[in-house]
């Protein structure tokens, strides 16, 4: 990025930030308490940049010049605040855009739920000569047309990658000493990222592509704890499930029947095979572990996924066929299930200090 153009990109943030308009209040509707805060404005560009400047401006982010609503968090309760209700939002309508809820019952339940998009921008100018007539499928025209049509080729709009994670929670006290905890995410995948598609024996040409991206995780987690004054009981869930709903990739070689010297845009001694295909299948697994629950179930199930190769329980199937025959891209489902119990103890003996003069430590 040029200087002038950093100049003129901080220049658009400050404009963003003047324009943003912070309101937070408490008021009462009736029996009903609210409390928050709203931020909110209009987004415009001094000098726009142009959308093939933009992949690294906005890698994980979306600035359009519109109406954003840059957060809102807003908190309706009852009087004795046994009852409350959290609504949170912000970027409304873009790209990165997130929201929740949160219902709690005072020290008995709380239910929430929350949508969080991620955008991965990776290129702007990316430039690609292929049609693509459904996803996964590149076709070339025929005949071939020399190596140097390839510089002119069509630019695409954008190159990019988002995740949708939507969260659902719910936490309860069955008595004092008992809480569940039980949480679902689901992260979907989906766009387009670079491919690099090998033709023939290694050592021939390759052609970078776009692998298209439909992917589905689900997480499931449970923990319960049963706490003491002078033990506690911990035990935990985890099972986790990935989908791949694409299965193929498949292009065609750009030097198939270009016999001419390199030099007159032609393949020479690689102008065989006429399309490149790739059979791949990811690891089918199953794990079952015991994890040390006493610590947050996050940072249990972490410490679990690190040690899997070394002390998993399973089996781990993988299948792989060249790309002389096979049909292309990333397939393949992984379950992991994480289940441990543990009972922790804490000890501790009285001091009791004995002696003719006052004691010291």
């Amino acid at each position: 990025m040029t200087f002038l153009g950093l100049i003129r990109l901080v220049t658009v943030g400050f404009v963003v930030i003047a324009l943003a308009v912070p309101a937070a209040a408490q008021v009462r509707i009736g029996d009903v308490g609210l409390e928050g805060n709203v931020e909110a404005g209009w987004r415009f560009f001094v000098d726009e940049p142009p959308k093939s400047s933009r992949a690294k401006w906005e890698e994980y982010r979306d600035y359009p010049g519109s109406a954003f609503l840059g957060e809102l968090r807003l908190r309706f309760f009852t009087p004795d605040e046994k009852y409350s209700l959290e609504l949170e939002g912000a970027n409304w309508g873009q790209l990165d855009q997130y929201f929740g809820a949160t219902a709690t019952r005072l020290g008995v339940w709380q239910f929430g739920f929350s949508w969080d998009q991620t955008p991965h921008t990776i290129s702007t100018t990316a430039q690609l000569l292929a049609s693509q007539p459904s996803p996964g499928i590149f076709v070339l025209p025929d005949p071939r047309p020399a190596l140097f049509a390839y510089n002119a080729a069509p630019t695409l709009d954008k190159v990019a990658v988002r995740w949708d994670t939507a969260k659902v929670f719910f936490n309860y006290t069955l008595f004092p000493d008992f809480d569940i905890k039980a949480e679902y995410n689901r992260i979907y995948k989906s766009g387009e990222k670079p491919f690099g598609m090998p033709f023939g024996s290694p050592g021939n040409n390759f052609y970078e592509v776009l692998q298209p991206i439909k992917q589905t995780i689900h997480d499931f987690r449970l923990q319960g704890t049963w706490a003491r004054e002078q033990w506690q009981l911990q035990f935990g869930y985890v099972l986790s499930v990935f989908e791949n709903d694409l299965t193929r990739v498949q292009a065609d070689n750009p030097c198939f029947g270009l016999t001419a010297a390199v030099a007159a845009g032609g393949c020479a001694g690689d102008a065989t095979g006429d399309v490149g295909r790739l059979d791949r299948h990811a690891p089918v697994a199953e794990q079952h572990q015991h994890a040390p629950v006493h610590q947050p179930l996050h940072a249990a199930d972490q410490q679990v996924v690190a040690r899997m190769p070394a002390q998993g329980h399973g089996a781990v199937r993988s299948r792989g066929v060249g790309w002389a025959s096979g049909i292309a891209g990333p397939v393949g489902a992984g379950v992991r299930i994480v289940a441990a119990a543990t009972v922790r103890i804490p000890l501790s003996l009285p001091l009791e200090c004995r002696c003719p003069l006052p004691c010291t430590s």
